[in-house]
């Protein structure tokens, strides 16, 4: 598993991160849809 690989001091940030990435990346796909849809 890659997550043995990790050190344990970075383990408990790399979940939020991922999280927020996958935020980010759902908020700018609905704010490029709703551009998208009003021009």
């Amino acid at each position: 598993c890659a997550a043995g690989l990790w050190p344990a001091s970075i383990t408990p940030f790399v979940f939020p991160a991922m999280a927020t990435l996958s935020l980010l990346t759902a908020i700018n796909r609905i704010r490029a849809g709703i551009i998208g849809s009003a021009s």
